[in-house]
């Protein structure tokens, strides 16, 4: 029985991570449409550097939602 309720507790916990990284790749792509707008502007390296790195971070979201889709197969 104890068996059944950590793998019960590992499924949920994996749920839980694999929601919030989804709603955080939604969050940090509006974050990064809303400053494509203000990239064409000159010398706005400020906003490349940020978007750049936004755009780094929703790789490595989609790279952990996809290894806890995998988990969540196997359990």
């Amino acid at each position: 029985m104890r068996n059944l309720e950590k793998r019960e507790y590992e499924l949920d916990y994996l749920k839980q991570q694999q929601e919030v990284n989804q709603e955080l790749i939604k969050v940090s792509q509006s974050l990064v449409a809303t400053l494509k707008q203000y990239e064409e502007e000159p010398n706005n390296t400020e906003v490349l550097a940020v978007i750049a790195d936004l755009e780094g971070q929703q790789e490595q979201l989609k790279a952990k939602t996809e290894k806890i889709s995998k988990e969540l197969a196997h359990l």
